[in-house]
């Protein structure tokens, strides 16, 4: 079975079955046929294995999941945003993101997915416009924002002066942009990351094979479709 029909039965699953890390991993593949899917997984197992065998660590949460992950994430395994070379293609790859420890923020939402699924601790993409968040499920099942770039919590004053600031720029705020995200709105946002990451180097090749992604989580939308008539029209077959 190739990749992309691994990723297809994969994104066929209920929303709360589909494996995002899976997903991300199987379209590094398609990019990269060298990536080593099961290996990239078992390393990030080895990562937070580590984390768990190691003495002295508290595993009291009663402060709060988010507190307690983010220091995970962010503290004891290392992952943070890489501000140096932010548009770089190994920062949404996430078989490079879980090697290198670097990505943005929706790369690291994914980081925070996984590890949270891990450790037993439900966490939510949120699609956010300009900058992706997470939602992580408290103990008493209410959900924290987090942004996880700084992996820090976005308080609800950060919130409303995000929602003003886009309202602004963009005439209005839908309020689906502050709930949580289904995988394939997820997935849709890394491979369209990556499509202007691969235009600008001029991988044509590479940013088609993101918009042929976008198209199997997406295949009536009608700007993948006129992007897709560019390409075909491109080549001849208008």
């Amino acid at each position: 079975m190739s990749v992309q029909e691994q990723f297809i039965e994969e994104v066929q699953k209920p929303a709360a079955e589909i494996n995002v890390e899976l997903c991300a991993l199987l379209f590094a593949a398609e990019i990269k046929p060298d990536t080593n899917v099961r290996e990239s997984v078992l390393a990030l197992d080895r990562q937070v294995n580590t984390f768990l065998s190691r003495s002295g660590i508290s595993f009291d949460r009663a402060q709060s999941n988010s507190d307690f992950l983010t220091n995970v994430v962010g503290g004891v395994l290392g992952y943070r945003g890489d501000t140096l070379e932010y548009f770089s293609a190994d920062n949404s790859l996430f078989d490079s993101v879980i090697e290198n420890r670097l990505g943005i923020p929706i790369s690291l939402a994914a980081i925070y997915i996984s590890v949270g699924q891990r450790l037993g601790i439900d966490v939510h993409g949120v699609g956010f416009p300009g900058h992706y968040l997470i939602r992580i499920t408290e103990p008493d099942g209410s959900g924290t924002l987090v942004d996880p770039f700084s992996h820090s919590k976005v308080s609800q004053q950060q919130i409303e002066g995000l929602v003003k600031t886009i309202r602004q720029s963009a005439g209005g705020f839908d309020d689906g942009w502050l709930a949580n995200a289904h995988p394939h709105d997820m997935l849709v946002r890394m491979f369209e990351n990556l499509k202007r990451v691969f235009l600008n180097e001029g991988n044509i090749a590479a940013a088609e094979s993101c918009l042929d992604y976008q198209l199997i989580l997406k295949p009536k939308d009608s700007v993948f479709l006129e992007q897709l008539q560019v390409l075909l029209d491109q080549r001849g077959h208008g």
